[in-house]
């Protein structure tokens, strides 16, 4: 192996040194915390715009076809609670049934009463099985708050602060 120059080396060192300052800055700058954010925030921005052109563009081209599903959810949502609220008169002497029986039939009133357990027990029965489905579920529940918070945003009228922010889009 030929020897090389000392001046050849240490100008090549200097070199290496230069590449990796800048591959170092360039990572600085790549990682910033507020860049990262800020280009988050814009690539929200953007697909949410898009997303809501191509809504818009589908709702234009498709009215009859949007209002069809529309109403087809709605006549759900009102069958089902027609449904759930629905009594059957069995032509007996037992009480009407609903969905809340539990299929024995009470001859008198006090007996119901007496039969439903207190709603304190049946709030925690609840409460332990919602805390069991999220321990093992928890990105369904994730996933549930958002659409729930989406949601709510809908129905809720907007901010000043999210007029600013969201500008367009927001709209």
């Amino acid at each position: 192996m030929a020897s090389q120059p000392v001046e050849t080396i240490e100008a090549e060192a200097e070199d290496a040194r230069g590449r990796v300052a800048a591959t170092i800055d360039a990572l600085q700058d790549r990682l910033d915390p507020r860049r990262i954010v800020t280009d988050a925030v814009g690539r929200v921005q953007d697909g949410t715009r898009q997303f809501a052109a191509r809504a818009g563009d589908t709702a234009k081209a498709h009215p009859i076809a949007i209002g069809a599903a529309v109403a087809a959810v709605g006549l759900a949502l009102f069958t089902r609670h027609r449904l759930a609220n629905a009594t059957v008169n069995l032509g007996d002497d037992l009480a009407a049934y609903t969905d809340y029986d539990d299929g024995f039939g009470f001859p008198d009133a006090g007996d119901i009463a007496d039969a439903a357990p207190p709603v304190a027990e049946r709030v925690q029965a609840a409460a332990a099985r919602v805390e069991a489905s999220v321990e093992a579920n928890p990105l369904v529940s994730i996933l549930l708050g958002v659409v729930a918070g989406a949601a709510l945003g809908a129905l809720l009228p907007s901010s000043e602060a999210e007029r600013r922010a969201l500008g367009d889009t927001g709209a």
